[in-house]
């Protein structure tokens, strides 16, 4: 082998590793991330999911690429940032919970969405039951009208004459609304929504809302 051949087979075989990498990069998998309130630089929320991902074998930028839409608690940003993980075309979306899936749902993009948590998703309209989900959505609730059933009736068996309730809530859905008061009139009992608060704010004394005088 003349010394020029041997030089350019040796540049060819350094580049190999490299050339590699970036074809087994392209084949990875895109998942697509999504949330209103992670903070890019450190989405402590997406952690254990980073770390089971992990575990099962999928490292970020090798076997698997994340496409992140975090918004830093910016909730106007949410289609956009949706617009934007779907044009890198993800395989897959994951979504922490029911608002950024119904920014999904709007945009409409063809790849299925998984959510960590949604506490009414049939009410939002995300799924026709929860056993059979069926569509684009799956993932996660926190079954808060079951329990919500199940709160109103211990709370009328350690108060058994309660005629009156009121409930101190953070963005409640109408049909969680709606569901709490049908159970509170099952059991002869009003109960009333004081306030739907964003999370993080600090809500006034209850007595100083001009509402009815709930039992104590």
């Amino acid at each position: 082998m003349r010394r020029r051949d041997f030089i350019t087979f040796l540049g060819g075989a350094a580049g190999w590793p490299l050339a590699a990498s970036a074809q087994s990069l392209a084949a990875a998998p895109r998942v697509g991330l999504l949330s209103i309130g992670a903070v890019p630089e450190r989405p402590v929320v997406w952690e254990p999911f980073f770390d089971r991902m992990r575990e099962l074998g999928y490292e970020d930028g090798h076997s698997v690429v994340y496409v992140r839409g975090f918004g830093t608690g910016h909730a106007e940003l949410i289609e956009t940032m949706v617009r934007e993980v779907i044009a890198a075309k993800p395989a897959l979306l994951v979504v922490t919970g029911a608002v950024e899936a119904l920014a999904v749902q709007r945009v409409d993009p063809p790849m299925p969405c998984v959510m960590f948590l949604a506490a009414d998703p049939i009410g939002a309209g995300l799924v026709p039951s929860l056993a059979r989900p069926g569509g684009r959505f799956t993932g996660l609730t926190t079954m808060d009208l079951e329990l919500d059933a199940k709160r109103v009736d211990l709370l009328h068996e350690a108060i058994p004459e309660l005629t009156r309730a009121r409930l101190l809530t953070t963005g409640s859905r109408g049909s969680s609304n709606q569901r709490r008061a049908a159970l509170a009139q099952e059991l002869r009992a009003s109960a009333q929504t004081l306030r739907s608060l964003r999370p993080g704010t600090v809500p006034g004394s209850p007595a100083s809302h001009p509402i009815d005088r709930c039992d104590d």
